[in-house]
């Protein structure tokens, strides 16, 4: 590829940002930050999209574990570049990250892990449109067989987890969505105070939204609660949060959305006890004995 090709980038911040060195991959994310603010603040949406199409598919696209190492590191500059402006490029970003996670290379599944969580720190609860994406990753990364990739999806998950697990619960109870899409509200449990010592501002994505996705995430759990070893972890919640409630709540959106059962498939009511002889079981029709 040439000078062109890398546009808007130099090819001396493509060196640095796919150099082995992380000092050098950290200068060449520094130099992409403030073009992607000098971006934003002269409204150039198109350098902004190009710059994430070079780093997202081009360099991404590398059979070279350091090229991706710098492509990750790229992404992470532009959002933190662009602050919340980088809820509309959300998906450009998340899923050459989430991608990573698959990779054979340690390194590349760390930073992958890193990558995410700036982007998710940003973005906070606009990024849960994408929750079902984060959480495959997230599953992923736990049940990685090297420690220090294990140790970074742990800060991620914290991130997207509530530290109090009831807090966590009584959120998500509060607003669920059913099929169709149309917010269904059930009755707003109090929120648990913080832990000692914690800051009340501080949680995590799903519980300070509040609302979440209840009919994309409910496959995921249950493909995953059932999981042996490291992926355990993933899913912990479910040993600290009663996800009974939550699911029963589920199951009253769907059956509210749901068209009435035909008159033959509801069950039959008991015939009166002085229809009945014995055991018997006697025909009756409603009304008549």
């Amino acid at each position: 590829m040439t000078e062109k090709d890398y546009a808007p980038l130099s090819s001396a911040c493509v060196r640095g940002l796919c150099d082995k060195l992380y000092e050098k991959r950290k200068f060449a994310g520094v130099e992409i930050e403030k073009m992607v603010k000098d971006f934003n603040d002269a409204n150039n949406s198109s350098q902004i999209k190009k710059l994430i199409r070079v780093l997202g598919q081009d360099l991404m696209s590398s059979t070279n574990p350091n090229v991706k190492n710098g492509a990750l590191m790229g992404l992470s500059s532009v959002a933190v570049g662009l602050g919340k402006g980088c809820v509309a490029h959300l998906s450009e970003l998340l899923h050459p990250m989430a991608a990573c996670v698959r990779e054979g290379e340690s390194r590349v599944r760390y930073l992958a892990a890193e990558a995410l969580f700036n982007v998710l720190k940003i973005a906070r609860g606009a990024a849960l449109p994408h929750f079902p994406l984060v959480f495959d990753a997230l599953a992923r990364l736990a049940a990685d067989p090297e420690p220090q990739v294990r140790q970074g999806a742990e800060l991620l998950d914290r991130l997207v987890k509530y530290v109090d697990a009831r807090s966590a619960e009584a959120q998500l109870k509060g607003t669920v969505r059913g099929r169709t899409g149309r917010r269904v509200r059930s009755e707003r449990a109090p929120r648990a105070a913080p832990p000692p010592g914690a800051s009340g501002t501080k949680q995590d994505i799903v519980t300070e939204s509040g609302e979440l996705e209840v009919s994309a995430l409910v496959p995921l759990l249950r493909e995953r609660l059932y999981a042996r070893g490291a992926t355990e972890s993933a899913t912990s919640t479910s040993n600290e949060i009663d996800l009974d409630p939550l699911l029963a709540e589920f199951q009253r959106v769907q059956e509210a959305h749901s068209p009435v059962p035909p008159a033959w498939t509801r069950a039959r009511p008991a015939p009166p006890p002085h229809c009945a002889s014995s055991r018997q079981y006697v025909r009756y029709a409603p009304g008549i004995c």
